[in-house]
């Protein structure tokens, strides 16, 4: 008994000491994973929460956006129901099932895609509540009539619209893109999801709920609140409400969890099972642990990412079936960048498209060139070769693709020897770690010698590994032959220079002369030997001794020539003027090492320059304008006195054309005439009327030469032009003098004597008629004998003025003595015409004239008219007769006119 009573308490000792233990570790568990489901229920509800918050408020952006567009689309002149459907079709996609313009009896106006027959929402309790809103955009949940779907519903006003003052634009969205969104974040149909719009009215429920229709009314839709709890039978429960836009609806997703018991239950069942085999047990749950809440986990991610290295980005983790929370974090990141590549896909596509392209564009570069390029791994094997390698050695891509140099040898016995030697410059470089380079002689397949300059470099990997080696051959054929031709010009160049005029020489850094060709030793008159070892400063006066220093001194590598003139002196002491060369010549590292100098003799050019140095200071300081020419007339030259003359600067003459001076004065005939005569080689001699940069108009009297080459052709004009605008006007003055009234500076006799004489021969040339007409003035003697003769001198040049506004610009009036003048009319069909002209002057003479405020005086005309040739055909006949109509109206009344035809016939 008493040992049965040790095994006893033993084993109760035993049982509690292991069930105590067990207890412990089953309600810490119990706690825990009840805690692990709990968070898995919120993560997943808030997943699921984000996706249709974001597929929501997407579809309720898109719609808003879309709404504006069609909006100011539908605007404007009233369109038709073809233009309309053709609005809505542009702002169609993928998202939505059809688009509907409605009346404000809910009539079809136009839709995309086109209705088959006649719709009508207006039945529909979403249309009637749609109308009760003002301009807001609302979701409902119905059925599209035109595609026969059911659809998630967003429906506003347009107002103002042409023909329509009261539409409705609705956008019936697929309710398969919400379905999908819940798919892809739950793995079960543990999820219930409520959408209600803004007034609490249930437009959409995921799965179908008990009890819970469209269109019932839900009061349990609070924004943005997240509730969690657990029933009576031990069952968790995740409710997350959140709101959609900020006037939109609510959309409340509600998860459930496992039972409390059933978890307390199952753990006990696994504790007291493996009391027996605890350390078995032990074992067996790391490894079961370890493969489904870890391997199982991390395998689908691999998966899922090798997914995605193949394009498709639609692949997502199911978090409900992770339970470890850095898996599921790692997870639910996982799942962002899944959602991230997705929505980048095109930009993903377009981005491999162009790598893809610049690759593509790369090995076009390196086919198109000429060079041979191929490219070996670290083991000699042959990856890649360009198109003119493939060429040159006559294979193809297949036939060298990861073969070693010995193999290759073996497909043309040509050029056997060149892949045997390839393989040991290939170790050559592996070993030196740097390029190499060297010059290899082949003959082509034509049998032609080839050299080409072969460079390769070795290609390692970050641990100084072998990883390839890039091989570059260049044809350097044909610069070989060129060195080689070259050479010869060398030769030949140390003949050619024994054979130049100009004057060469070689001096040596210590300023030592070390070569001299023939010309310099005949030129200096001495052997050369008696120059060759001298500095070249015995041969300059030492006035050019310091210039000639200073020049060389600034010769360079970077610079490494230029040109100077100086004076060089002969052994027997004769000057002679040099333009001088120098260019200093380097070594293969770039060091001056001698010059070399071309001297050529221009003692005649300075003798000549400094004559042309005293003619251009003439020609500066000549008081007349000189302008230079090419043989097309651009200016080339014009000296400072040009400028004072015309006001033009030099710069802005300058390559012009000398036209620029053209004052249209001349008739084109003038200037042909003048360019026909210089062209020929002639001088010309005349005078111009020319226009100044400010518009003046002045006279010059030009004399223009050719200046022709040494083959006879011209290639400069030259004129000299001397201003005679002060004596023109002297003239001018002179001549107006002669042939001008002083008082009245109407034309005088002697300028009436020409007009009608040259009147006389035109109209006997082309056989027209004119007239003139005598004017003599009634009562102007009495103003003169009264009032003085400064008086009367006021009243003629007022009776001047207004005969000439009678007459036209190519008439003339003229005064031939104290009150009389006459009038030349050219050109007159009938007599009529002269009669019309007396009636202007008579009435224009009618009017007072004012000499002063305080005097008026009025005076009138007698008027005689005479018609060439029918009245006369001399000047001297057609005066007399005038004369003698005048005197006619004179002795009958005055103040009126008659032609000579009619007195001579009886007739008044």
């Amino acid at each position: 008994m008493r040992f049965l009573l040790k095994i006893r308490t033993l084993f109760i000792a035993l049982v509690i000491a292991v069930l105590l233990p067990v207890m412990i570790l089953l309600l810490y568990n119990t706690i825990q994973v009840n805690s692990y489901n709990l968070e898995d229920l919120d993560v997943r509800a808030q997943t699921l929460a984000n996706s249709l918050s974001w597929n929501l408020n997407f579809f309720m952006e898109q719609s808003a956006d879309k709404r504006a567009k069609i909006h100011h689309e539908l605007l404007g002149t009233h369109q038709g129901r073809l233009r309309k459907s053709e609005i809505l079709k542009h702002e169609f996609s993928r998202y939505f099932h059809s688009i509907a313009l409605l009346d404000e009896e809910g009539g079809i106006v136009a839709s995309y895609p086109p209705a088959s027959k006649k719709i009508s929402y207006k039945d529909l309790a979403w249309f009637q509540r749609m109308k009760e809103m003002q301009d807001q955009v609302q979701f409902e949940f119905g059925r599209d009539k035109v595609s026969d779907e059911n659809a998630l519903i967003f429906a506003s006003r347009l107002p103002d619209l042409p023909g329509e003052p009261s539409a409705c634009l609705v956008f019936f969205i697929k309710i398969s893109e919400l379905k999908k969104a819940i798919a892809q974040n739950t793995s079960r149909n543990e999820a219930k999801v409520i959408l209600t719009n803004k007034a609490n009215i249930v437009i959409f429920t995921y799965p179908d709920i008990l009890g819970i229709a469209a269109g019932q009314s839900y009061t349990d839709s609070v924004r943005n609140q997240i509730l969690t709890s657990m029933d009576r039978r031990g069952e968790l429960h995740v409710t997350r409400k959140f709101g959609i836009g900020d006037d939109g609806g609510v959309v409340d997703i509600h998860l459930s969890g496992a039972r409390f018991m059933t978890i307390t239950q199952n753990l006990l069942f696994l504790n007291l099972g493996g009391i027996v085999f605890i350390i078995l047990f032990a074992f067996l749950l790391s490894r079961v642990f370890g493969y489904r809440f870890f391997y199982l986990s991390i395998s689908r991610m691999l998966y899922n990412i090798r997914h995605i290295r193949k394009g498709d980005f639609s692949v997502r983790c199911q978090l409900n079936t992770i339970h470890l929370d850095e898996i599921r974090h790692l997870a639910m990141a996982f799942n962002i960048m899944a959602e991230n590549l997705e929505n980048r896909k095109e930009e993903i596509i377009r981005t491999q498209a162009e790598l893809k392209e610049k690759e593509e564009v790369l090995r076009n570069l390196i086919n198109a060139s000429p060079d041979l390029i191929c490219l070996k791994d670290g083991g000699g094997r042959w990856q890649q070769s360009n198109q003119a390698c493939k060429n040159f050695f006559g294979y193809t891509e297949e036939q060298v693709l990861g073969k070693k140099d010995e193999e290759i040898a073996g497909l043309n016995p040509d050029y056997r020897d060149i892949f045997l030697q390839s393989r040991e410059s290939d170790l050559l470089a592996w070993r030196m770690c740097k390029p190499i380079r060297r010059e290899l002689f082949v003959k082509d397949s034509e049998g032609k010698d080839r050299v080409f300059d072969v460079i390769k470099i070795p290609l390692y990997d970050s641990e100084r590994h072998r990883k390839g080696i890039v091989i570059l051959g260049r044809d350097i054929s044909r610069r070989k032959r060129l060195e080689k031709i070259l050479h010869r010009s060398k030769e030949r160049y140390k003949a050619v220079i024994n054979d130049q005029v100009e004057l060469i020489c070689r001096v040596a850094l210590d300023r030592k002369i070390n070569f001299i060709n023939q010309a310099f030793s005949d030129v200096f008159g001495v052997d050369r030997s008696q120059i060759l070892g001298k500095t070249y400063t015995e041969f300059l006066p030492p006035k050019d001794l310091e210039k000639v220093n200073e020049f060389v001194s600034k010769l360079s590598p970077d610079n490494p020539s230029g040109l100077i003139e100086h004076r060089m002196i002969k052994p027997n002491g004769e000057h002679i003027w040099v333009q001088r060369t120098v260019s200093a010549i380097t070594n293969e590292e770039g060091k001056i090492v001698e010059y070399q100098s071309v001297c050529r003799d221009i003692s005649e050019q300075i003798r000549t320059r400094d004559e042309l140095t005293k003619l251009s200071q003439a020609v500066l300081n000549s008081p007349a304008s000189v302008v230079i020419t090419d043989a097309e007339g651009t200016i080339e030259y014009v000296n400072p006195r040009f400028s004072e003359v015309t006001g033009y600067t030099i710069d802005e003459v300058i390559g012009k054309k000398s036209a620029i001076l053209k004052s249209d004065y001349h008739s084109p005939e003038f200037y042909q005439s003048m360019w026909e005569t210089i062209k020929s080689g002639k001088d010309w001699r005349g005078e111009f009327c020319n226009r100044g940069k400010d518009g003046r108009i002045f006279w010059e009297l030009a004399s223009i030469s050719s200046v022709p080459d040494t083959d006879g052709q011209i290639r400069h004009f030259i004129a000299v032009k001397e201003d005679i605008t002060e004596r023109k006007n002297q003239e001018e003055t002179i001549r107006h003098l002669a042939q001008h009234d002083q008082l009245t500076g109407l034309a005088n006799r002697l300028q009436f004597n020409e007009r009608i004489k040259y009147e006389i021969s035109r109209a006997q040339r082309v056989g027209h008629k004119f007239a003139i007409l005598y004017v003599d003035l009634d009562g102007f003697k009495p103003i003169n004998d009264d009032y003085g003769h400064e008086t009367g001198d006021i009243v003629l040049k007022h009776v001047a003025q207004r005969l000439k506004s009678c007459i036209r610009d190519v008439d003339m009036v003229s005064r031939i003595g104290g009150d009389e003048f006459v009038v030349i009319l050219t050109d007159i069909s009938e007599k009529e015409n002269a009669a019309r002209v007396a009636e202007k002057i008579l009435q224009a003479l009618s009017d007072p004239f004012q000499v002063s405020p305080q005097q008026l005086f009025q005076v009138s005309a007698s008027i005689g008219i005479a018609v060439f040739p029918s009245d006369g055909r001399t000047r001297e006949e057609l005066l007399k007769n005038a004369d003698q109509a005048m005197y006619f109206v004179k002795h009958h009344g005055k103040n009126n006119f008659s032609f000579y035809q009619d007195i001579s016939r009886g007739q008044t």
